[in-house]
């Protein structure tokens, strides 16, 4: 049995990662939900991304617990630098993140070690315990789970490894596979091994979007992965998102880290096939909007696989440039 398992009785301690930035009026609720876990054998480390509001006083009110820990830095403007930052100070075997506007369900850790426990008798090694979550937007929760609204289920239902009672763990390349073809591994809902992390170094730091896919999609390569089918986690859109003010470079970030993910070795034809598909589904949504975007011969032999896009993508653009003289 591999050194990385651990033993049946044993807690794992679990690290959490909490950046934030300006969040005086959120933070606390996604501080309370990792407070309140069933499962409480963890630390929580909480990067102030060089937050301007009262975010540090409400921080304030746990620090008397002693898990909670607390750092402020000069701020960077990138989630994947505050992210990097907490990594110094990880102690333990896992990792969970948690963005400060964002909740846990209470049971959401037990859950996940529940699986990890599972595996472990099963043989198994696991890189990342995922589940589904939530989305609230503007308060109100939709009526669909994000596991529901893109069929993740269905999607993953030919590589299942093992089945749980709420969920399955995958087969290694098959789930990689479907990853590549739609980036359903959510930050909030992960719990990932922390020697995969660190070997990785962590998330890529060029990129302000993708950099969580990137990493996700790299650890997946070293080990299985498990899903919870229910929700374990709240994603809050409420107009303030970081994804919300910078539509063109959550494309072009995306774009990139793709791009950077053919070049790796060993990537079979179809997997190669399947990003070309995704870069260019994100290529047609550039075009549509920006009049330098451009594209290439290549991009419309994937096009075909994205015909209605490509083809709305193709009257937007008509329509623009036709504005614009």
């Amino acid at each position: 049995m591999s050194e990385n398992f651990i033993s049946m009785d044993e807690r794992p301690l679990i690290s959490i990662i909490t950046p934030t930035y300006n969040r005086d009026t959120l933070i606390g609720r996604a501080i309370e939900s990792i407070l309140n876990q069933t499962y409480d054998n963890f630390e929580l480390i909480i990067i102030d991304d060089g937050s301007t509001d009262s975010t540090e006083l409400v921080v304030n009110n746990y620090i008397n617990d002693d898990r909670v820990n607390y750092y402020k830095q000069k701020n960077s403007g990138k989630p994947s630098l505050a992210r990097n930052a907490a990594l110094k100070y990880v102690t333990g075997e896992w990792v969970a993140f948690l963005d400060s506007d964002d909740t846990w369900y209470k049971d959401k850790l037990q859950k996940q070690v529940d699986v990890i426990k599972f595996a472990q008798k099963n043989e198994i090694e696991l890189a990342i315990v995922s589940g589904d979550y939530d989305e609230i937007v503007s308060g109100v929760k939709s009526s669909n789970t994000f596991f529901q609204k893109y069929s993740v289920r269905k999607l993953l239902e030919k590589e299942i490894l093992i089945s749980l009672p709420n969920g399955a763990i995958y087969n290694q390349e098959g789930f990689l596979k479907q990853l590549y073809s739609r980036g359903f591994l959510s930050t909030q809902a992960n719990l990932v091994k922390a020697n995969y992390i660190l070997e990785e170094e962590g998330f890529r730091e060029d990129l302000h979007f993708f950099e969580d896919t990137d990493l996700w999609l790299k650890i997946a390569k070293k080990s299985n992965v498990g899903l919870i089918y229910s929700p374990v986690a709240t994603y809050h859109l409420h107009g303030n998102n970081i994804t919300s003010g910078q539509p063109k470079r959550l494309l072009t970030d995306t774009i990139k880290g793709l791009s950077d993910h053919l070049q790796l070795v060993n990537q079979s034809k179809e997997v190669c096939n399947i990003i070309n598909e995704r870069i260019c589904y994100y290529k047609l949504n550039l075009f549509s909007s920006d009049n330098e975007e451009k594209i290439t011969m290549s991009d419309f032999v994937y096009s075909r696989r994205n015909m209605k896009q490509f083809i709305k993508a193709l009257i937007i653009k008509t329509i623009t440039m036709g504005k614009a003289r």
